[in-house]
């Protein structure tokens, strides 16, 4: 039989073991390359969103440590300053960043100011440090109520926290 002007080939095929899609039976069947390519890329572009996804997650979750390891950095150095100014027996303030002071019963003298971006303390000259990825302390002195007040504003990687507090000595004399 002829298509056309061509004669139809299939038969001179068939006899080598090759079969028509059609005439192919159950459980001889697979999978054309044109299937194959599909599915490759169907799953290559969900793969690709998958892991933007996660990196996205991973990114945003970095993010969120250094703001909390900010904010425990800046509420750590006022939690230190409250707790141990606040029995405080003698005060000396240098500046509104840097203060001087004696627990009672004790001959150390105590420094607390801003270094650079830290705040350090300094206990007889020894330093140590309190806080990291500041940018300003801030003290003001009320004689009147015996109260310091103060301010912490941290800052790292654009993220910016800040907190205000007071601490009235008890044992000043």
């Amino acid at each position: 039989m002829k298509v056309g002007n061509l004669p139809n080939l299939l038969p001179l095929f068939a006899g080598a073991g090759m079969k028509s899609r059609a005439e192919a039976k159950i459980g001889e069947g697979g999978f054309t390359l044109l299937e194959i390519l599909i599915v490759t890329i169907l799953f290559s572009i969900l793969l690709s969103i998958l892991i933007s996804f996660f990196l996205f997650s991973a990114n945003i979750y970095e993010k969120c440590l250094e703001v909390l390891d900010l904010q425990q950095n800046v509420r750590i150095a006022a939690d230190f300053i409250i707790r141990d100014l606040r029995y405080a027996d003698t005060l000396q303030i240098i500046s509104d960043q840097e203060i001087k002071y004696r627990l009672p019963g004790e001959t150390a003298l105590y420094t607390i100011k801003q270094k650079g971006e830290e705040i350090v303390i300094l206990i007889n000259k020894v330093e140590n440090k309190i806080a990291y990825s500041i940018d300003n302390l801030v003290m003001s002195w009320d004689a009147y109520n015996k109260t310091l007040s103060f301010e912490i504003v941290g800052n790292e990687n654009g993220s910016c926290f800040a907190v205000r507090s007071a601490v009235r000595l008890l044992n000043l004399r």
